[in-house]
């Protein structure tokens, strides 16, 4: 409830109070001793309070403050002034961009980390077949030293069983 609402059916039920106290005697709240002056005084401040506090739009209840809020922001829209759901919904829109950028940044990013994940495999699949080869050129030399080394035996060996023979 707004603070003026709240004043204003305050001061009416002071009013009302004072009216009836003075209605059934001696009892008024204003320390006005003519019975006759009592009267149109208490009378007077009844009527005005009643019509100050009920010419107001009273929103007593969350419902009414809400209609109230839609009903200001049509007058400020009426009178081409930015009202606040339009606030919201342009701030709404913004985020959204600002979302939308951070995930496309967030995206791109990703695919970066992931294209430099497979180039890394690509890197470590290359050196370990680099390494295969080396050690299958390894092997092939280990391999043809024993070939040759096998072959200058049986070299020798020949020229011994030729040296033999003659």
């Amino acid at each position: 409830m707004e603070a003026g609402t709240f004043v204003r059916s305050n001061v009416l039920v002071l009013a009302i109070v004072n009216q009836l106290l003075a209605s059934y005697g001696d009892n008024s709240a204003l320390p006005i001793t003519d019975e006759e002056m009592d009267q149109q005084v208490a009378t007077l401040i009844l009527t005005a309070s009643a019509i100050w506090a009920w010419w107001k739009n009273n929103s007593l209840t969350k419902a009414a403050e809400i209609g109230d809020a839609v009903m200001k922001e049509e007058k400020y829209k009426s009178e081409g002034i930015i009202g606040i759901s339009e606030l919201v919904s342009r701030n709404k829109k913004d985020s959204e961009k600002e979302m939308q950028t951070k995930h496309e940044k967030e995206i791109q990013e990703l695919r970066k980390d992931l294209e430099e994940m497979k180039n890394e495999i690509l890197r470590r699949e290359e050196n370990e077949r680099l390494e295969k080869e080396k050690e299958l050129h390894e092997k092939q030399h280990q391999e043809i030293q024993e070939l040759q080394k096998t072959v200058e035996r049986l070299e020798k060996q020949v020229e011994a069983f030729s040296g033999k023979q003659n």
